[in-house]
Formats: structure tokens, C-alpha cells, sequence
């Protein structure tokens, strides 16, 4: 039997109980204290997420990243007309190295189809363009613009198997006889002189040009008939010629005529051969 008397306590021990149940202890200064209220295990979280919650979620997408990072990296530093190139990779697909080396050096790029589906794998610490280009492909070829005053510019770089044909190049197949003469002052026809006012000789090792007042596309006409080559006279300057030339490699003979004309060179950078295929006539490029 439980006296009333005795039921007070136990009913003001309960009712602290009571209000005490499920709120967070807090310390003297009213602070809740470190894990007094937690949410039950496995309650969905509510309210603002908790600090370090953001930091999870991106360590989470870093696996994710990393698998789509490239198996390679390419560096390419272009200085007074040098072109360097260092290229590090791990398995990768030579197409995908060829179109970013397209895009940094602003030129083509060709890999042939032998090697379409080639993947490398290679270390090149920064290099000349034609020491580290043999590294990614058997055969390289790269097809420069010479002009005067200038360093060779890359117009196209082949990236080639060994077994495949070089890309077609307009050359004009032509005999032993390499040479044009024409007499006579041909900007004054009623000049009676008989000095040679446009001769040309030679071929691409060793070219001799003497010109007098010449149109610059006449003389063009002159040295691609010499050197076997197709001419562009799209873009004419009308430029008078007063030149002479002796023996020259025909790199430097055509560039010593004019600022003006242009010759396009293929170098087959795995033999060591270079070939003039093209004259080109045109304007100065605006800087």
C-alpha cells in the first residue's frame, strides 16, 4: 500500500523526467554540448547540411575525374619562328596527340591510315619539332613555306607508316635539260640590246637567275619551269626584278629574288631529303 504522503516525490521525480526527455544537454553556458541531441542512426538528415558535407561530395566526383583525365600531356613553345615540342604519353591515340599538336602550332596535321587507330607511348623532354615528330610516327614528312627574311613555316605535317606512299605533291616530271633563256629587254621592246634579260639554270642543288627589269611573275614562270614545279600567280604583286644569282642552293636562290615569292619545300625528316613542290607569288602578309 503506498500512502498518499508518499506519492509527491515520486510525481516531481517524474515530471523532471519527463521534461527532460529527448532535449539536448547543455553546458553551463547554454551551449549544446558535442553529441548531446544527435539524430538517431540512420535518420534522414534535416536543416542546413553540416559543414563538410560539400568537401564528401567533391572527393566523391575525384575518382570520376581522374578517369577522364588524357594519357598524355603536350607542350608546344613557338619563339623567333623555332618551334619546340615535348610530348609525354601513356597509351594514347596518336589522332587525338595529332589534332591538339594541329591546333597549338595552327597548321595540318595528317596521320595516314595506316595509323589511325595507333596508340603511343613515349617521354620526349622539349625538342625541335622534326627530333620529337619521329618519336610518334615511322614516317614524317612536313611540307614548309621558305620565304625571305623568314623562318620556315609548317603548312602540313604527315604523320606516316612506314609501307605508305607519300601524299601527292605537284611535281612535274622533267628531263635532264633544265634551263630558259629569254633575250632581250622584254618591259621595252624597242630596246635593240642583246643582253640576256631573264636566265635561269640549274636545278635545286646549285640555281643561277639573272633578271633586268623582269616581271616577278615572269621570273617565277622561269624558275618553276627550271625546277619542275607548278606556280601560283593568283596573287601578283607586279613587282620589277633586277637580280642576279649564282649557284645558289634553290632554297636560297628564291628567296633572294623577292620578299614576294615563296617557295613551298618537302622535308622527309626520317631520309633527310628535302624537294621544292610549289612557287607561290603573293603579297606581303599583313602583320
Amino acid at each position: 500500500m503506498i500512502h498518499a504522503h508518499n506519492l509527491r516525490p515520486f510525481a516531481i521525480l517524474l515530471l523532471a523526467s519527463y521534461a527532460g526527455f529527448g532535449s539536448p544537454a547543455r553546458s553551463q553556458a547554454g551551449q549544446v554540448a558535442p553529441g548531446a541531441g544527435a539524430a538517431p542512426t540512420g535518420a534522414a538528415p534535416t536543416g542546413t547540411p553540416r559543414a563538410g558535407a560539400a568537401p564528401q561530395a567533391a572527393t566523391a566526383q575525384r575518382p570520376a575525374a581522374s578517369r577522364a583525365a588524357r594519357p598524355y600531356t603536350l607542350a608546344v613553345k613557338v619563339e623567333d619562328g623555332f618551334i619546340n615540342v615535348a610530348v609525354t604519353a601513356v597509351d594514347a591515340r596518336l589522332a587525338d596527340i595529332a589534332a591538339d599538336l594541329a591546333t597549338r602550332l595552327r597548321t595540318r596535321v595528317v596521320v595516314g591510315p595506316g595509323l589511325a587507330r595507333q596508340r603511343v607511348s613515349v617521354d620526349v623532354v622539349s625538342s625541335p619539332l622534326e627530333t620529337t615528330l619521329p618519336w610518334l610516327a615511322p614516317r614524317v614528312l612536313i611540307d614548309y613555306e621558305i620565304r625571305q627574311d623568314a623562318r620556315p613555316l609548317p603548312l602540313v605535317i604527315y604523320l606516316l607508316d612506314a609501307t605508305e606512299a607519300d601524299p601527292p605533291a605537284n611535281i612535274v616530271q622533267r628531263g635532264m635539260s633544265q634551263g630558259l633563256l629569254i633575250t632581250g629587254h622584254t618591259e621595252d621592246p624597242t630596246d635593240g640590246s642583246a643582253e640576256d634579260a631573264l636566265q635561269v639554270s640549274g636545278n635545286q642543288h646549285a640555281m643561277s637567275i639573272t633578271a633586268k627589269k623582269q616581271p616577278l611573275g615572269l621570273v617565277a614562270m622561269a624558275i618553276a619551269e627550271v625546277l619542275g614545279l607548278t606556280v601560283d600567280l593568283s596573287d601578283d604583286p607586279a613587282e620589277l626584278i633586277e637580280a642576279r644569282i649564282e649557284g645558289l642552293p634553290a632554297e636560297d636562290a628564291v628567296t633572294s629574288v623577292s620578299p614576294n615569292l615563296r617557295l613551298h619545300v618537302r622535308v622527309d625528316v626520317t631520309r633527310a631529303e628535302r624537294t621544292p613542290i610549289k612557287l607561290v607569288v603573293a603579297r606581303p602578309r599583313a602583320r
